[in-house]
């Protein structure tokens, strides 16, 4: 509990940082795009594909971006190869802290390496406003180049071993959702919690893909949830594969 009250204080010193550093800035238009601003320029990218009398607007959206579809899953990426995600704001802490545990909490040049192999709008400056917020690398810096040095995570590692249960909600349900999809990485301990309506495999695939996209699948799935679960959840890699 501690440890999430920690995190969640750190990831909202990492988003207002992160918001005074931009303002007034113009360059960073499509770096920092709200859940709902990605949505809509999707969709915007998406129309601008089909349209068959296209504006110079229209043009312009689809020189720089492309949609993605996984099954019911789309995602902003990039024009041309090789292809990289746009991440809406919400998301880019906990990639960005992701990648750190993989590089070992290498520095800013490690971890943009990391960063750029899959994401196309995670910057410098987001690097440096999450390196100067963690805590591991103040207590390295202060203990200088006598202190011990963290061995890197590699990628293998770091996703070798996830685990997905339900929690159950229905005698206490948030409107229409009744459980709750509960993502553990069992080598950082780094949870991602997703609100379901049923425990249908479709709408559970749905937000496991989501997850997926942006995190990478791991090597292994556990669950506690049942046999017939399990099975209907390893029908994603039809999808995914």
């Amino acid at each position: 509990m501690l440890e999430t009250e920690r995190k969640m204080s750190t990831q909202e010193r990492f988003f207002k940082k992160l918001m005074e550093s931009v303002e007034g800035k113009k360059d960073n238009h499509y770096n920092i795009i709200t859940k709902d601003a990605y949505d809509s320029l999707l969709k915007e990218v998406e129309d601008a594909i089909s349209a068959t009398k296209k504006t110079s607007a229209q043009y312009r959206r689809i020189k720089r971006f492309n949609v993605l579809e996984f099954g019911d899953t789309k995602k902003l990426v990039t024009r041309g190869e090789p292809v990289k995600y746009y991440l809406p704001m919400e998301d880019i802490f906990d990639v960005i802290d992701l990648s750190h545990i993989a590089v070992g909490h290498g520095g800013r040049d490690r971890l943009k390496v990391e960063t750029s192999r899959k994401y196309a709008n995670i910057t410098n400056d987001m690097i440096n406003i999450f390196l100067s917020l963690c805590e591991t690398c103040q207590k390295k810096k202060k203990l200088g180049k006598k202190g011990l040095v963290s061995k890197p995570i590699l990628h293998t590692e770091l996703n070798s071993r996830c685990q997905i249960d339900l929690i159950d909600m229905q005698s206490q349900p948030d409107a229409q959702f009744k459980f709750i999809l509960n993502y553990q990485n069992h080598l950082t301990k780094f949870v991602l919690l997703r609100p379901l309506q049923t425990k249908r495999t479709e709408e559970v695939a749905s937000h496991l893909l989501d997850i997926f996209l942006t995190f990478d699948a791991p090597v292994l799935l556990h669950s506690d949830n049942g046999r017939e679960f399990v099975n209907n959840v390893m029908k994603l890699h039809t999808i995914y594969p």
